[in-house]
């Protein structure tokens, strides 16, 4: 249980998930598109508005609630039993995100925003060393939280030897190969692994894919942001499927 913050993401909760809130504060003052369209979603699932002034949001929530903020249960998380049910339902088309020990919610709610703008179907976690879903995954997340499902799976290795079974191409990335990220083909049922912050993918994991390469760079550092990283991969992904015109969800 938790307080989210932000209109992306409340307006998300509230389209899919109402089941969710239980408290609802939206600030005083006059009315807008945005502040009526949540007044109705409110009306239409039976949610009671608690109006605040904007000083008493800045209190309790600080400076960036956009004027609303919503108390609600847990984010729902999928397992293992999910992931592989879904990549059975969706075969050749499927786009999986597998993120190995991210540990920043910031990182880990843009990942989600950038995985759901790219058209991916899942993205994958472990339980363990893994930050999971927080309030403030879902604020960085502006609503992508409750459109893209997140599961969490007990070894990714094991995962991704499932994945490959089920006809999955896995790609990842690693700075000691000259193969860049732009020769790998994202056309068929593809899966995008990335490492941690601070150390990367682990060599574990790194032998387990099918490809791996680096994103070309020419400056004088060696690395990005691993959801800077995400993003240039998907959505390279995502240029080859839409010329190669792989339905999307």
């Amino acid at each position: 249980m938790g307080w989210v913050i932000g209109f992306h993401s409340a307006r998300n909760i509230l389209r899919k998930s109402p089941e969710r809130v239980k408290e609802l504060h939206l600030k005083l003052g006059r009315a807008t598109d945005r502040s009526l369209e949540i007044e109705a979603l409110a009306e239409k699932h039976g949610i009671v508005i608690e109006r605040c002034s904007r000083q008493q949001l800045e209190n309790q929530f600080g400076k960036s609630h956009q004027g609303i903020a919503i108390r609600c249960s847990d984010a729902k998380i999928f397992d293992e039993r999910f992931l592989i049910s879904l990549v059975k339902k969706i075969g050749a088309e499927g786009f999986f995100l597998m993120l190995d020990g991210v540990t920043d919610p910031r990182n880990l709610g843009a990942c989600l925003r950038s995985a759901e703008c790219a058209g991916v179907n899942a993205v994958i976690v472990p339980r363990n060393n893994s930050v999971g879903m927080t309030p403030s995954v879902e604020k960085v997340a502006s609503g992508a939280a409750e459109l893209v499902p997140l599961v969490m799976v007990s070894n990714i290795s094991r995962t991704i030897l499932r994945m490959q079974e089920l006809g999955i191409w896995v790609f990842g990335t690693s700075l000691d190969t000259q193969k860049s990220i732009y020769e790998f083909d994202f056309r068929g049922p593809s899966m995008v692994v990335l490492g941690s912050e601070e150390t990367g993918m682990k060599k574990s994991t790194q032998d387990k894919c099918d490809y791996l390469g680096k994103i070309p760079m020419v400056g004088q550092l060696n690395s990005l942001n691993v959801s800077v990283a995400a993003g240039i991969l998907l959505f390279e992904a995502l240029r080859q499927r839409v010329e190669n015109r792989v339905t999307y969800r």
